[in-house]
């Protein structure tokens, strides 16, 4: 990625509060602001659901943690139906 494009995404960033600057001589130092992605989570994730939520990311981080081989083959499938089809019954 370009160096422009770089600052460019992390001034969008900064002025959306999700990444705090500190000027350091030369330097821009870039940190994480992790207060508004945190309320976004509680707004978004039911308390209900927290449990399920963290199980599915304990399970990608724990498959994620094992190398991954190159495949010998891989499939992928298209199913073309409703999308009620799909759902919960």
């Amino acid at each position: 990625m370009a160096r422009q494009s770089v600052s460019k995404h992390l001034a969008i960033l900064e002025a959306a509060n999700l990444v705090a600057s500190i000027r350091q001589g030369r330097e821009k130092l870039h940190y994480l602001n992790a207060v508004p992605i945190n309320e976004i989570a509680e707004r978004w994730i039911n308390r209900y659901d927290q449990d399920r939520v963290r199980a599915l990311s304990d399970l990608k981080r724990a498959l994620e943690e094992t190398p991954v081989e190159k495949p010998e083959f891989v499939y992928t499938t298209y199913i073309r139906t409703h999308p009620n089809a799909c759902g919960r019954h």
